[in-house]
């Protein structure tokens, strides 16, 4: 493998002192890194490396020139500067630079070395490209680095869809040669590139930590954690200033409200089992009983489980109203609405229903019992079971409640409601004696046809189906 010579540049904002440049700070992973140059050739090095770049054997040789000290002092700072991630490595073609590879963390640097490999190479399965702005970003959730490219370089790409070895490639993309072996080093440096064999399978397939990872999985695991990248994270209040908070309680529908039952609450230990006998007993049940649910139980089991206890004002440190309900939510956001699909339940038309968590009563969506039927037949399908069902429980999420507030961790957080509130779910039926049975996916686009929903503001993230328990 041939070592290839990438340019680099500067990849973060710099502060030079006054005096020619004799301290810099310049912007890191983790702050900010000062560096102090005695001699002028590492002050030369170093000027031209914030005004145009270089490959780093000729920056060395700008401070060799004023002498062995100058150089020693330059590998030092370049060292240093590499390792705090403040280096950006370019390809050119003339003046345009066709890609630009930027360190997001430190750990980019224990495998950062541009080389071009033999053999036939490809795309990695990961990696994907992306409009950001008015650029185009090539990325992977197995990278440390992203990496900008002109659009002169997307023809590059394009041929990395299949095998193809370095030298094939200049040939079939159109470019010089030296830019193509630069682009495949960088690419490999940066975690893009996986090796085929002479049959065309990818190497990356072929590693057991690897071949069983959908992308969207990989990806959502990079983002919704620090670590693998260098976006805002967490609680950014992003929107704050753009627009108002989500509502706190979606706006019900306008047809005419069901009343749910309220219990009353258990006063005594004599009235249910214990916590440890409800934790020990909790299992999934799909096998369900005669005669169905009961619209009471229903109730009973939602106000438990799901309804709105109190809600809670505004403060400085979160600037937008919440609610205590029986089960945890990220930021008290509370994005999660339910929807009731009955197909058998005593008391209860069969339709779709939305359940209000304030004032505990269902008002109903659609009054097509066909589709509602079939909504719980395709989650029972789901499980391998036959037998029709009696009530599924289906969550969405109004994703503006969390984005509005959390940069990156917004779905992640949403997936962990939905945990909980399922955990709740199971613990409530099995004190009472239900059949409780949690759905692993469903069909977005069916419900949100039956539902009039918009699938990028409101759409399912969980399934729960209910019904009576067998003798």
């Amino acid at each position: 493998m041939a070592r290839a010579d990438l340019e680099v540049v500067m990849a973060r904002p710099v502060q030079t002192g006054r005096a020619q440049q004799r301290t810099i700070r310049v912007d890191t992973f983790d702050g900010a890194t000062t560096i102090e140059f005695s001699t002028r050739g590492a002050r030369a090095a170093f000027g031209r490396l914030v005004r145009r770049g270089g490959i780093p054997a000729d920056l060395l040789q700008i401070a060799a020139n004023d002498g062995a000290p100058a150089a020693a002092e330059w590998r030092a700072a370049q060292r240093r500067l590499e390792t705090a991630g403040a280096l950006a490595f370019v390809v050119r073609d003339g003046r345009t630079i066709l890609m630009r590879a930027v360190p997001m963390r430190a750990a980019y640097h224990d495998s950062w070395k541009p080389v071009v490999p033999r053999g036939r190479l490809m795309l990695s399965r990961f990696a994907h490209l992306r409009r950001d702005g008015t650029q185009w970003l090539l990325e992977s959730p197995r990278s440390f680095v992203r990496v900008e490219v002109a659009p002169e370089a997307l023809p590059i790409l394009a041929q990395l869809a299949k095998p193809v070895t370095a030298a094939a490639l200049a040939r079939r993309a159109g470019m010089p040669a030296g830019c193509c072996r630069a682009v495949v080093a960088l690419l490999q440096a940066g975690g893009f590139l996986t090796r085929t064999t002479a049959a065309g399978i990818a190497a990356e397939d072929a590693d057991t930590s690897l071949m069983q990872w959908e992308f969207a999985d990989l990806l959502m695991l990079a983002h919704s954690r620090a670590g693998r990248h260098d976006r805002d994270f967490g609680g950014t209040f992003e929107f704050a200033d753009r627009m108002p908070p989500e509502k706190l309680l979606k706006r019900p529908p306008r047809s005419r409200p069901i009343p749910l039952y309220r219990p009353p609450p258990r006063s005594s230990r004599d009235e249910s089992d214990s916590f440890t006998d409800v934790l020990e007993q909790r299992r999934t049940i799909r096998t369900l009983g005669e005669p169905p649910i009961t619209i009471r139980a229903l109730g009973e089991f939602l106000y438990r489980s799901a309804r709105v206890r109190s809600i809670v004002a505004p403060t400085d440190k979160r600037p937008y109203a919440w609610t205590r309900r029986p089960y945890p939510s990220g930021g008290g956001c509370y994005p999660l609405e339910l929807y009731v699909v009955s197909a058998a339940c005593d008391g209860l038309d069969s339709a779709i229903y939305h359940y209000d968590p304030m004032r505990h009563v269902l008002r109903i969506v659609s009054r097509d019992a066909e589709a509602a039927r079939s909504l719980v037949t395709a989650a029972r399908a789901a499980q391998l079971e036959s037998a029709s069902g009696q009530v599924l429980i289906v969550y969405t999420a109004r994703f503006r409640r969390l984005t509005w507030k959390y940069r990156s961790i917004a779905l992640s957080t949403i997936l962990k409601d939905v945990g909980a509130l399922m955990q709740t779910m199971y613990l409530v039926a099995t004190a009472m004696h239900l059949a409780p049975s949690a759905v692993g996916a469903g069909d977005s686009t069916r419900f949100g046809e039956a539902t009039a929903l918009r699938f990028e503001e409101e759409s399912p993230v969980g399934e729960f189906l209910l019904g009576s328990r067998p003798d």
